[in-house]
């Protein structure tokens, strides 16, 4: 079996001759409408890498997987779940940084890993608030269209869109907190289960009236609240 074999190989030759391999056997089950298989042999790929500790190589696998597998969904979802549970793993800040971006790279433009891509913005832009950069921060998360994404629940939509307002107003872009807080369905923050959500958004709202300085819209925002 090719995958005891490739193990063999990154042992006794290198890790590069085991992914060669392993990508030539990958090209047949392609090729063969194998989808078992081929699902089998690209979480080895990466599972070899991450053995080995070879993140650049885990990078690189992560982009051919993609550049050949794309449409097939099963694959992708597969791999992506796979390397998902890497980045704690990862030796450094930069490695973490590198292998999500890889990883979103994948993920967008993909409906069915939405969800996925939506954690991975998440987590980069965590990556650089953490380092002071609040712009860049906004830039990564404020794109993403949580409200269409039909694999989140309600309160992971919320939460989401909330984070989008809190980046914003540490970056004073207020515009943009008003276009991110008409996403929020205010019908659903008055479920049960929202109290939280709820008191985050209208005193994020606050915040926004009062250097609108909308008196009226303050106290309606408190009156939602109390």
């Amino acid at each position: 079996m090719i995958i005891e074999e490739s193990i063999t190989i990154a042992a006794e030759k290198s890790l590069d001759d085991a992914i060669i391999a392993l990508f030539s056997f990958e090209k047949k089950c392609r090729i063969n409408n194998d989808i078992t298989s081929l699902k089998e042999v690209c979480i080895h790929i990466i599972r070899l890498c991450k053995t080995k500790s070879d993140w650049l190589k885990l990078n690189a696998a992560l982009a051919t997987i993609n550049k050949r597998s794309s449409l097939i969904r099963t694959v992708i979802i597969a791999v992506v779940n796979e390397a998902l549970l890497y980045v704690k793993d990862t030796p450094s800040l930069e490695c973490k940084v590198d292998l999500i971006k890889a990883l979103k790279e994948i993920c967008d433009g993909k409906i069915y890993v939405e969800s996925e891509s939506a954690n991975l913005h998440f987590m980069l832009s965590k990556i650089y608030e953490d380092r002071g950069d609040i712009t860049e921060a906004c830039e990564i998360i404020q794109d993403v269209h949580v409200e269409t994404y039909g694999s989140l629940s309600k309160k992971e939509k919320a939460e989401y869109i909330l984070e989008q307002m809190r980046l914003n107003l540490l970056k004073r872009d207020y515009i943009r907190v008003l276009i991110h807080s008409r996403k929020m369905n205010l019908k659903t923050i008055e479920e049960d289960g929202f109290a939280q959500v709820k008191i985050r958004f209208y005193t994020m709202m606050v915040e926004y009236h009062s250097v609108q300085r909308d008196p009226w819209e303050v106290c309606q925002a408190y009156y939602k609240v109390s």
